[in-house]
């Protein structure tokens, strides 16, 4: 939708990479859902209407791209949950601080940059990444958890229950 394309462009360096993550993670969760391969050689002649008709003509069950991307969205979630219930949170998807150390490679020193080498990203950088990421998804941003209204709207709010 326009709307998806305004929050990803929204960013002075052309994207955001981080909500951007959300679509790739959802798409490749399909795939691997139906059973297609993941490599862009491959998946490229997919798009999620073929996806939803495939599964369609396969099953007898009809659905719609916007039903089909929402499961591939329900199982990430689910992929989610899992982790929260093993102690897993923002901590654990903050990258290590290794990365933000300058790396010497053939006599060069290289940092931990941008989508287009442009800028050295800082852990507040990351962090502001990792807020934008969440609220994609629909998680709480302090902590990682997907909100009950996220849970809800995929069918899933039994799944935090202990």
């Amino acid at each position: 939708s326009q709307e998806f394309v305004d929050r990803i462009m929204d960013s002075p360096d052309g994207f955001n990479v981080a909500r951007l993550t959300k679509l790739a993670e959802d798409w490749f969760a399909l795939l691997n859902s139906l059973g297609i391969c993941v490599r862009a050689h491959n998946n490229r002649f997919y798009s999620a209407e073929l996806c939803a008709d495939l599964y369609s003509a396969a099953t007898g069950l009809e659905t719609s791209q916007a039903e089909i991307m929402t499961a591939a969205e329900r199982g990430w979630n689910m992929y989610r949950i899992l982790n929260v219930r093993e102690g897993m949170g923002r901590v654990e998807d903050s990258p290590p601080e290794v990365w933000f150390e300058p790396l010497k490679v053939e006599g060069e020193t290289r940092r931990l940059m941008d989508y287009y080498g442009r800028k050295v990203l800082t852990r507040e950088d990351m962090g502001a990444l990792l807020d934008d990421y969440y609220t994609e998804r629909g998680w709480e941003p302090a902590s990682g958890v997907p909100t009950r209204a996220k849970l809800e709207s995929l069918g899933l709010a039994w799944a935090l229950q202990k």
